[in-house]
């Protein structure tokens, strides 16, 4: 690194000489005495391997071991790598290339040229040449208070805004202080996200938008729940949790299903709109954030009419997924009130929101003249454990002429029109059906008693056993059986089950009385008496010929609105055996028998009395009122082993608004309750009543009825509930 020669100088060869004779030294002598000199006096000699021993040359700068000075233009060590300018061995030196050859100048260098190391770069310079890590380039990790890259710049404001994160504010003004040098001015304390420009405390540079995930102003609010009242909506939940481990926010807490975040709607603010929150009813505002329907306060899916055009908005704003409701509920606090339920009669209450307590409209087909009945009769109310049905016969319906009809109702049937088929009872001829008609449903299944005019002498009295067991198919193949033939007209007929299961059939006509039991096997007995019993005459036609069977005490009662005959019945084999005991004037115009009581209906205003053969027991009912006919069972609705009686009686004017009623009569026979059934349907068209009957179960009450629209026969029925 030197220019100057390192041969021993004249002065020395001389002093080796002397001034006298000259003295001959052999080459190794000269070596020897060359190794012992110290010229620049700093203790190490030649020998002693003294990279510089030349005194003004700089030697005493350069002395093998001595400390190496950086940065002082001298191997100081005699180590043979030059000057110390890398400290840290980073590859960048502590003092720059410029600053470096003047300093060799300025300590004496003559002549020649100072070598610049190759493995240190020439052109930038170590800001910290005692730390490694430190230098040009480096990776300078932020918020460690050590300006690693050499580059002047802030360690504590990554995103360069200005604005330092509150908790480096102490550490960036310790930074400051240890890094003078570089001018950097001091910033501002507050950065709540120190990646983001455009993010710090007090921010009014630039709008912190609501449901971006930002929080440029750095205040803390949830920026989810732009209306402050702790719930967000339930679309921002994952945006939320990122939202809070960006900034750390552990505070606020995840409430979702907030539906209303943002507007005033209604003028109710947002921030009363929240899961939880108070929503009065029918204003049109979901404020508990439910999503139901604010117009039907008792779920029942019923609203109030008032309420139609608001609810079609209120859904329009706030939950397009709601169904339709109906409409027309006249109590919005009672699921059990709404116009489709079943009137429950007797406790003061308008369940089907007609506009009057215990009333209900009928249904009744013919009224417009879909169904064309001609004299409809007899109306049976039964039901077979699947199904509701009303049998009646007619002179024709519809098809064609002397049909026997059943109306068919689902199990759920209210207010509604019977099943889209209806199952006949009578025979593909054109024989004319007698103006008799039984039916019985129950449980064990769904039985017709019906008779037909073969052609003088003949009248067939059959059973026809229907299959309802396959779910939606009324109309099944109906099994005949057991018909008997006799010479004249059916007027009346009783079908009944006995204890045993077997169903029995009584046909009463002018002249003649048939009786027929079926067992499963569909085998039987039959009986039939062409004889007059000594109380009708040939021929004759007396009005109101009634007949009905005892099957506990095994007596047959027939009537002809003068004379009541009790006639024993015996099974003789395949057979059945009468015999007429007793005969007396009685002024009973109809009768009839279930659950083991006979139902006498008197002439005039004689009312109905309830006669228990085997007990004894009587009762008298509705006298004074003239009633038409009557149909009664006792069921034992509320369950304290006494069943309570049910009767329907059709009977005259007792509203006095000039039409026939019926009447609803109920609860202990000694002393019921009595009911008058409205007759208009939901058009208020009025329904003159001719004949009634019922059927009473554990689930409701039908009672059906033949009558008259006008000049239309009609049939005509409703469903009352518990």
């Amino acid at each position: 690194m030197r220019s100057m020669s390192s041969l021993p100088s004249l002065a020395l060869i001389l002093s080796l000489v002397g001034c006298g004779p000259m003295t001959y030294v052999t080459p190794g002598e000269h070596a020897e005495r060359i190794a012992e000199l110290d010229e620049d006096g700093d203790g190490v000699t030649k020998g002693q391997n003294d990279c510089n021993d030349l005194p003004g040359d700089g030697g005493e700068h350069e002395t093998p071991g001595a400390e190496e000075i950086p940065y002082d233009g001298w191997d100081n060590d005699c180590g043979g790598d030059g000057d110390l300018l890398d400290i840290d061995g980073d590859g960048f030196a502590g003092i720059s290339q410029e600053d470096w050859f003047a300093l060799a100048q300025a300590a004496g260098w003559e002549g020649g040229s100072l070598s610049w190391p190759d493995d240190v770069s020439p052109d930038k310079l170590d800001c910290d040449d005692n730390d490694a890590l430190v230098f040009p380039e480096a990776n300078d990790a932020r918020y460690d208070g050590v300006d690693s890259d050499c580059g002047c710049d802030e360690d504590f404001d990554s995103d360069g805004d200005g604005h330092v994160p509150a908790q480096y504010w102490q550490a960036h003004l310790d930074f400051l202080d240890s890094h003078v040098s570089c001018g950097m001015p001091p910033l501002v304390s507050g950065d709540c996200d120190d990646l983001d420009n455009e993010a710090y405390n007090n921010n009014t540079d630039f709008e912190d938008l609501w449901y971006d995930g930002r929080d440029t102003d750095c205040a803390g609010n949830n920026d989810f729940d732009q209306d402050g009242d702790g719930y967000i909506p339930a679309a921002y939940e994952t945006p939320f949790g990122q939202f809070v481990a960006k900034y750390g926010y552990t505070e606020l807490e995840l409430r979702t299903g907030d539906c209303e975040d943002a507007d005033t709607i209604k003028g109710v603010s947002p921030a009363a709109v929240y899961p939880g929150a108070a929503d009065p009813w029918y204003d049109g505002v979901d404020q508990d954030c439910r999503g139901d329907n604010d117009f039907d306060q008792d779920l029942d899916g019923w609203v109030g009419s008032e309420y139609e055009g608001a609810f079609i908005d209120f859904r329009a704003t706030w939950n397009t997924s709601l169904p339709e409701p109906e409409y027309g509920d006249c109590d919005d606090t009672d699921a059990t009130v709404h116009p489709g339920l079943l009137e429950r009669f007797g406790d003061s209450v308008d369940q089907d929101c007609d506009g009057g307590v215990d009333t209900t409209p009928w249904a009744f087909e013919g009224q417009s003249g879909e169904l064309a009945w001609v004299a409809p009769v007899r109306p049976v109310a039964g039901r077979d454990g699947n199904h509701f049905l009303v049998s009646l016969t007619a002179t024709s319906y519809e098809f064609g002429s002397d049909r026997g009809v059943s109306l068919v109702f689902e199990p759920d049937a209210g207010w509604m029109a019977p099943a889209d088929e209806d199952i006949w009872q009578g025979l593909a001829s054109s024989y004319p059906l007698s103006s008799g008609l039984d039916m019985m449903a129950d449980s064990m299944g769904y039985s017709t008693l019906l008779s037909y005019y073969r052609g003088a002498p003949y009248n067939r009295t059959l059973y026809k056993i229907y299959d309802m067991s396959w779910t939606g198919e009324y109309y099944l193949a109906a099994n005949c059986t057991n018909s008997q033939e006799t010479s004249d007209d059916s007027l009346d007929m009783d079908l009944q089950r006995a204890s045993d299961g077997r169903l029995w059939g009584l046909a009463c006509g002018q002249e003649s009385l048939q009786q027929m039991v079926v067992g499963e096997d569909l085998a039987g007995k039959v009986a039939s008496s062409p004889v007059a019993f000594g109380f009708l005459g040939a021929g004759a036609a007396p009005a109101g010929t009634s007949c009905a069977m005892d099957l506990v005490n095994e007596d047959i009662y027939v009537t002809d609105g003068a004379t009541l005959h009790v006639i024993d019945f015996t099974e003789n084999g395949s057979a059945i055996d009468f015999e007429v005991y007793e005969s007396e004037p009685t002024a009973i115009v109809s009768m009839d028998a279930r659950d083991g009581w006979l139902f006498e209906v008197y002439a005039g205003t004689g009312g109905v009395t309830l006669e228990n053969p085997s007990s004894g027991a009587s009762y008298d009912l509705l006298s004074g009122i003239a009633v038409n006919q009557v149909d009664a069972h006792f069921f034992d609705q509320d369950g304290d082993g006494t069943p309570e009686l049910y009767m329907v009686a059709s009977v005259s004017d007792q509203d006095a608004d000039g039409l026939a009623d019926v009447l609803l009569v109920y609860g202990d026979p000694s002393a019921p309750s009595t009911l008058v059934l409205p007759l208009y349907d939901d058009t208020g068209a009025f329904f003159e009543v001719e004949e009634a009957t019922l059927h009473v179960d554990e689930d409701r009450i039908l009672v059906a009825s033949t009558g008259k629209y006008g000049a239309k026969d009609v049939v005509g029925w409703f469903f009352l509930g518990w």
